[in-house]
C-alpha cells in the first residue's frame, strides 16, 4: 500500500489500493457521489422555486432579484460539476488504470447515500482551506506551528534524511509543505473522497489558480449578502509540482492503525485534526509510539470531537485531555510543548455564523518505557 516517489510530476499516480470488489465498489460510490452532485444539489434549488410561484403577486414584487439568484445557483452547480467531472477522469487511483468507456452513464445510474452526498460539499470546502488564498488564515494557524516545531526538533542538514509521516492527510497541504522543507514526507488518508481529490490537486495542476470552485453556494442560512453565497475560489495558490527533485513524496491509501507496523520507521508524526477520528484514541497513542523511532517527535494540532461518539453502531472511548496526557506519559511519551489555540475548520469568512475551536497543540517524544 505504501510507495515511495520518485517523479514529482508524478507525486501520487502510485497511490494504489487493494484491487478486491469491496474495495472497487467503495471507489465507484465514491465518484457516483462526484458525478451526481449537481443531481443531489438541484432539487433544493427547485423547491424553493416552486415556494416563489406559489408566492402572492405582492410578495414576488417584495423579492424581484430571486429568479436571477436562482439562475445563479444553478450556474454555480455547474461550474463545481465540470471540476468534479475533471477529477473523476483522472482519477487513477488503481494503478495503471484509466477509467473505461461508458463510465460516467454508470457512475450517474449508481445509488449514492447521503452521507456521501454531504462528503462532496464538504469537499469543496476543504479545497479552500487546504489551498486557496482565502485558507491561508486557517492554515497559518494549524499547519504553521506544526511545520515551525518540526524545524526546531527535527532540522534538516546534510548529512541525514527525516521522514515525516502525516496520518489523516486530508487534501495533502501539510504533508506537502513538509516536502517543500526538505522532509521525506508520506501522507496516510481512509477516505477515498479525500485521496482522489489531493491526487488531482498534486498531479494535475501545475500552475498555480488554475481551478475555480463555489464552495458557499449551499449555504442558505446565516448569509450577510447575496453576493457571498456565489463567491469563487480559486486553487491551488501555490505550484504542487514545485517540490525538491531529491526528496521522496508519497501517499498512502487505508486504515491508519492497519497499514503502518513497521516500528521504528519514522523521525516524527504529524497529526492535525486527526486523532479524534479513532474509536479508541489511546490505539493511536501506541500505534504513534510503536512506528516512531527513539527520540522520535509527535506534533499535534486539534480538538477532541470524537467521530464515533454518536455512533450507534460502533463502540467508542472518549478521553479528556488531562486523561489522554497521562495516558501518553504511562505509554512512552513526554510532552514538552503545550499550547491552546483558537481557530477554525473549512469556515465560511463572511457567514452569521462561525464554529470556534479551542484546540491543543503539543510537541511530544518519544522515550522508552
Amino acid at each position: 500500500n505504501m510507495s515511495e516517489q520518485e517523479d514529482n510530476n508524478d507525486s501520487f499516480d502510485n497511490t494504489s489500493i487493494s484491487e478486491d470488489k469491496e474495495e472497487i465498489d467503495h471507489f465507484l460510490d465514491v465518484l457516483a457521489s462526484f458525478a451526481q452532485y449537481t443531481i443531489e444539489n438541484i432539487t433544493p434549488i427547485l423547491k424553493r422555486d416552486h415556494v416563489f410561484n406559489s408566492m402572492s403577486a405582492e410578495l414576488k414584487y417584495a423579492f424581484p432579484t430571486y429568479p436571477e439568484k436562482s439562475v445563479r445557483f444553478k450556474q454555480c452547480l455547474e461550474v463545481n460539476q465540470a471540476l468534479l467531472n475533471q477529477i473523476i477522469s483522472q482519477s487513477h487511483i488503481f494503478e495503471d488504470q484509466t477509467l473505461p468507456m461508458g463510465t460516467f452513464e454508470m457512475l450517474l445510474r449508481r445509488p449514492i447515500s447521503p452521507i456521501n452526498a454531504d462528503k462532496v460539499r464538504s469537499l469543496l470546502r476543504m479545497f479552500v482551506r487546504d489551498w486557496s488564498e482565502e485558507g491561508a488564515e486557517e492554515r497559518l494557524c494549524c499547519y504553521q506551528p506544526m511545520l515551525d516545531a518540526l524545524k526546531k526538533y527535527k532540522p534538516i542538514s546534510t548529512t541525514n534524511e527525516l521522514s515525516v509521516l502525516v496520518p489523516g492527510a486530508g487534501l495533502g497541504r501539510l504533508a506537502w509543505e513538509c516536502v517543500s522543507l526538505g522532509y521525506r514526507t508520506e501522507g496516510n488518508e481512509f477516505s477515498y473522497h479525500c485521496l482522489v481529490c489531493s491526487s488531482f490537486i498534486l498531479n494535475h495542476s501545475s500552475e498555480p489558480n488554475h481551478f475555480e470552485v463555489y464552495p458557499y453556494v449551499h449555504q442558505l442560512q446565516n448569509v450577510k449578502e447575496t453576493k457571498d453565497q456565489f463567491r469563487s475560489i480559486k486553487f491551488p495558490n501555490v505550484s504542487p509540482n514545485q517540490v525538491p527533485e531529491s526528496v521522496n513524496f508519497s501517499m498512502a491509501a487505508g486504515d491508519f492503525l492497519s497499514i503502518y507496523t513497521t516500528p521504528q520507521s519514522w523521525d516524527c508524526l504529524m497529526t492535525c485534526f486527526f486523532i479524534d477520528t479513532a474509536k479508541n484514541i489511546l490505539e493511536y497513542v501506541t500505534k504513534i509510539h510503536q512506528i516512531l523511532k527513539n527520540d522520535g517527535i509527535w506534533i499535534n494540532y486539534g480538538p477532541l470531537l470524537y467521530h464515533y461518539t454518536d455512533d450507534p453502531n460502533e463502540n467508542s472511548i472518549e478521553l479528556s485531555f488531562e486523561e489522554l496526557k497521562s495516558a501518553m506519559n504511562i505509554l512512552g511519551f513526554k510532552i514538552i510543548e503545550e499550547k491552546w489555540s483558537n481557530t477554525t475548520y473549512t469556515v465560511n469568512k463572511e457567514s452569521m455564523m462561525k464554529l470556534y475551536y479551542d484546540c491543543i497543540f503539543f510537541v511530544a517524544v518519544k522515550v522508552t518505557k
